[in-house]
């Protein structure tokens, strides 16, 4: 849970319609009881909406801030993989593992994911919207309409190169510390050679909340399980896109708000 320590408030530069804003006004009104997902469509697509999933996580520990201390525990961040296992993101501190979900690419299986974990923050990738006509597919689908309108507070369009046409929020970071996540996630050979060549008292050391060295070699095995999820070819070359958008380490987002039922439309 090293997102609780190292993202701070501060490294974020936010506008909003055009005015600066403070990160928090990104997904306003966040309480202790908000849970963000983020839908995924492509290997590693979510990477375009990086910072957000920061921002969430930061939210998440500002709303009870006994969370990074005296009652420990990771974001309450859930990545939905629709149609396919697109990468491994628990370096983002999406963890446990179930906080990652396989969902077939169907709006209302994925709809119903969403609402059985309680989401009510989500974030959507662009693409061609559908009528929601879909969910007269699935017995009594309007409930699940009903449910999601009743407990999302806010969707937000990202895209997987980080830039939405038309877009309304932009988000924008240049401290290392906020690219390392992704950077342990598109060289993932590079990190689990690392910390495998860690002792369990210098796992113990880097004071990653509760974890033992036990949890923490359970992460480590479970990650390596799934190194090889995207090829490694495709993840250098995202990783070095990247970087040639990143010049001076300047990371920049955009994202679009739109209304729950226009998100639905986007599943």
């Amino acid at each position: 849970m090293h997102v609780a320590s190292d993202v701070k408030e501060h490294l974020f530069d936010v506008t909003i319609d055009g005015s600066p804003r403070r990160p928090g006004e990104v997904m306003a009104g966040w309480s202790p009881h908000d849970r963000f997902g983020i839908v995924v469509r492509e290997p590693f697509g979510a990477l375009g909406a990086s910072l957000l999933i920061q921002l969430a996580a930061l939210q998440f520990y500002e709303a009870r801030t006994a969370r990074r201390d005296e009652n420990p525990q990771y974001p309450q961040t859930y990545l939905f993989h629709v149609g396919g296992a697109f990468g491994d993101h628990s370096s983002f501190d999406v963890w446990p593992a179930r906080h990652e979900v396989m969902v077939t690419d169907a709006p209302c299986a994925l709809l119903g994911e969403i609402n059985d974990r309680g989401i009510t923050r989500l974030a959507v990738p662009i693409g061609q919207a559908r009528p929601l006509d879909y969910l007269q597919a699935q017995a009594s689908g309007w409930t699940d309409r009903s449910a999601a309108l009743d407990r999302i507070s806010s969707v937000l369009v990202y895209s997987p190169d980080g830039h939405v046409p038309d877009h309304d929020v932009t988000v924008r970071a240049a401290d290392r510390q906020l690219e390392l996540m992704t950077s342990w996630s598109l060289d993932a050979e590079g990190t689990k050679r690392h910390f495998d060549g860690l002792t369990d008292q210098e796992l113990v050391e880097m004071e990653i909340g509760p974890s033992t060295a036990t949890d923490l070699r359970s992460w480590t095995a479970a990650f390596g399980k799934r190194i090889n999820e995207i090829p490694r070819s495709q993840r250098k070359a995202l990783a070095l896109r990247r970087r040639q958008e990143m010049p001076g380490l300047v990371r920049t987002e955009t994202f679009r708000r739109v209304t729950v039922d226009e998100g639905l439309a986007l599943l």
